[in-house]
């Protein structure tokens, strides 16, 4: 890992860094078999890169997936794809352990890339997937909708999802946007001022010989749509072929995967890629909608709205948080017994009730009472919640007074944890969103 300081910036991020050195004319593959270490339930990418390559290059799965040695149905079985042009093994791994599969890169004249030690044909590769309960989501996929259409260049795929801005809209201007859904890789789109993104130049053409078109719009909420249309794609070539078959979605705001990052929850506007895993339940071979449907890997929890309040003594703040969560498949929340909020460094634990498909909690307080969660709801069906407090101190939050930092634009940071009667924890999430101040308060919403 290295750490970096961005040029013109105090700020500094660790991240993997590889550098290869070599003199050598053989194509083969220019790393191997170790990549980087991945962790449970957080995002993941990394890049199988190539040396003396020619051009385009096609990349493919050859024989078994193993964790700990256990054959896998699939790689998308535990959350990862390879993309099929570029070699981007990206996604959000579902089990701890290590990974175990052998890629083969074919190039334009029909070659295939030896090992990295030239010993033979294709490269087998590994990834330590380190153990981890805690979810933390940098983006929510609301609805995925793919139509393939009869011809070449007539398929549309429309991507709804939810991110963390993480500053205002005019800062994403210059910073890309791109669609990754399984084997497919969509041109790369630009954002101006006003949070909307395209590939088209001032003509209205696609730019730089493409037939694709890529257009996205990120509103003040952080929801984010990106179309794009006149798509080259079979809804098979989306898909891994497994006996579950699941599909792996992602979209990239101002980075891109061959940097081999991850998000970074509450990092700077633009500079986050995201994906989430949707599990698909059709056969069809025009369209699919995913819409609603579960994930695997979960998209727990995704702050979506926060409003706070200060108070008159200017010691903290009064909040209302609302909140989005897919929970992995297989979370049985039916048996909670408490629910503990955190927000910064303060924790509440409330006693809570279970009724169908929503598990609600509460706590009964008077007009003094500081520093507490009062009310908490979830919906297993609506995948919606919601929590409110009493004043938190800013002591205990880190988040300073509106009415004194009107400049300020602070992450509000959030955890959930679902705990049964056994004092188990069954779920945990965790989330950041950037607010502004509003008056004598706080909202999520980004201004312009």
């Amino acid at each position: 890992m290295t750490t970096v300081t961005e040029l013109g910036s105090t700020g500094t991020r660790t991240e993997p860094f590889r550098l290869n050195v070599v003199a050598d004319s053989r194509f083969r593959f220019a790393i191997g078999p170790g990549l980087s270490d991945g962790q449970q339930f957080r995002s993941y990418a990394d890049h199988l890169a190539i040396i003396n390559p020619n051009d385009p290059l096609t990349f493919a799965l050859t024989g078994s997936v193993f964790l700990d040695g256990v054959a896998q149905p699939s790689l998308a079985a535990l959350g990862l794809a390879l993309g099929k042009h570029d070699g981007i093994v990206f996604g959000q791994p579902l089990k701890a352990g290590t990974i175990t599969f052998t890629a083969s890169c074919t190039d334009a004249a029909g070659n295939v890339a030896l090992a990295r030690d030239g010993s033979g044909p294709n490269q087998t590769f590994s990834i330590k997937v380190d153990p981890n309960k805690l979810i933390a989501s940098e983006s929510f996929c609301m609805g995925l909708k793919i139509k393939a259409g009869k011809g070449s260049n007539s398929g549309t795929l429309t991507y709804t999802g939810l991110i963390n801005l993480g500053g205002k809209i005019s800062d994403l201007a210059g910073k890309p946007v791109q669609l990754r859904i399984g084997n497919y890789v969509s041109p790369e789109g630009v954002f101006g001022t006003d949070g909307t993104a395209s590939n088209l130049n001032v003509k209205g053409k696609p730019k730089k010989g493409a037939t694709s078109v890529i257009t996205a719009k990120v509103n003040g909420k952080g929801v984010v749509v990106i179309t794009v249309t006149n798509a080259d794609f079979a809804i098979s070539e989306l898909l891994e072929k497994s006996a579950s078959p699941t599909h792996r979605a992602g979209s990239t705001l101002a980075d891109d995967f061959i940097s081999g990052r991850s998000g970074v929850v509450g990092g700077t506007v633009g500079d986050t890629s995201t994906e989430q895993v949707v599990s698909v339940n059709s056969s069809s071979t025009s369209s699919l909608d995913l819409s609603g449907s579960s994930s695997d890997a979960g998209g727990f929890l995704v702050l979506s709205t926060i409003s706070g309040h200060d108070d008159k003594s200017q010691l903290g703040d009064k909040w209302r948080v609302a909140f989005v969560g897919t929970p992995p498949s297989g979370t049985d929340l039916s048996k909670t017994a408490s629910v503990q909020i955190s927000v910064g460094n303060l924790a509440n634990t409330l006693p809570a009730t279970v009724s169908g498909t929503n598990i609600k909690a509460s706590m009964k307080v008077d007009s003094t009472t500081r520093n507490a969660v009062t009310r908490f709801n979830f919906s297993t069906k609506s995948l919606k919640g919601t929590y409110t407090t009493t004043y938190l101190d800013a002591t205990a939050t880190g988040i300073p007074i509106s009415g004194t930092n009107s400049t300020a634009t602070p992450n509000y940071t959030s955890e959930v944890d679902f705990i049964d009667s056994t004092s188990t924890t069954t779920l945990s999430g965790a989330s950041s969103l950037t607010i502004f101040p509003k008056k004598n308060g706080w909202t999520s919403n980004a201004p312009n």
